[in-house]
């Protein structure tokens, strides 16, 4: 089982995502775009979001065990609707890569991209926490509650990551995004995971366009404008529901203080205060460091006030 996991769920996320990276980094940059632009935009953009929505439902598949069964994969279903996001999260990539093709400037991409990510925050928030109505698990009040403060989280951290990528962070920030989804990760580990894996999956895809993106450095001076960003939102989208249902499924003996949970909904937010208080003008290896021991600092916090790993997947 163990080779399994490493195999479907991190090697091969991991090599596609780097792969179609490199291709949606290599499309021309935005600027008042002609037509001929435009087609040569997704002529990189299309391939490069296959291989990266492929490398979501291969490790999704894998997880099922119905990779090498193709008779199977039209029979695919799901138990709760979070496990939608395997085809949610790469429908949320397309649409970002045809806006960032189609649209004819700069000016008008970062003026849709935002309103575009709050409507994709509330569809993804509002599907993957809606079956929690099942067995009275949850009233029209806390779904309202939770709905509020996570899009209010998934809309912060946005503005964060993508105003770090802009100041010069765009070759490492993407590693604040996998130390949040590491932590998210661990937590579900406990109690959900199915969860867990999806999770850890999608943490392979940051990885694999993290390590793109040190050789293929490509920035935006305002929201939407970075090559990267139509992987970056969808994900930074899903990680929050995630959160929630990771901490709704565990044991009430095992479930986190609310202080930490907070610290990791809004962990990107938290890197960026920091980073814009202390480190923006030093150099990148500092501020690296720095947004490295606050993430392994919450991550180590998880590990230690959760029970141990099981050893037998």
């Amino acid at each position: 089982m163990e080779q399994q996991i490493l195999i479907f769920q991190l090697f091969i996320p991991f090599v596609l995502a780097g792969i179609g990276s490199w291709l949606i980094t290599s499309a021309p940059p935005l600027d008042d775009w002609e037509p001929p632009y435009i087609w040569q935009s997704l002529a990189w953009m299309l391939p490069g979001v296959l291989l990266i929505s492929l490398g979501i439902w291969m490790a999704d598949f894998g997880r099922r065990g119905i990779l090498d069964q193709p008779a199977q994969w039209l029979s695919w279903s799901s138990n709760s609707r979070w496990e939608w996001l395997v085809f949610l999260v790469p429908a949320a990539v397309l649409l970002l890569a045809m806006l960032r093709s189609l649209l004819s400037s700069t000016s008008k991409l970062s003026q849709v991209t935002w309103p575009v990510s709050i409507f994709l925050a509330i569809s993804i928030m509002a599907w993957c926490l809606s079956d929690q109505f099942k067995g009275n698990r949850w009233s029209w009040e806390v779904l309202f509650a939770w709905m509020v403060v996570g899009c209010v989280a998934i809309t912060v951290n946005l503005g964060s990551l993508e105003n770090m990528a802009a100041s010069g962070s765009s070759r490492w920030v993407l590693l604040v995004l996998a130390g949040q989804m590491g932590c998210i990760s661990a937590y579900a580990a406990q109690s959900y995971l199915s969860l867990s894996l999806w999770i850890t999956s999608c943490s392979a895809i940051v990885f694999g366009a993290f390590v793109c993106s040190l050789f293929r450095s490509t920035k935006g001076q305002s929201f939407g404008l970075w090559h990267l960003s139509i992987l970056m939102i969808p994900l930074a989208i899903a990680t929050v529901p995630t959160l929630f249902l990771a901490d709704r499924y565990s044991p009430a003996k095992d479930r986190l203080p609310l202080w930490l949970i907070g610290t990791v909904m809004f962990l990107p937010t938290l890197v960026w205060f920091l980073d814009i208080v202390y480190t923006r003008e030093c150099r990148q290896w500092l501020r690296v460091l720095v947004a490295f021991l606050i993430c392994a600092s919450v991550l180590s916090t998880i590990i230690i006030l959760t029970k141990p790993f099981e050893t037998e997947w």
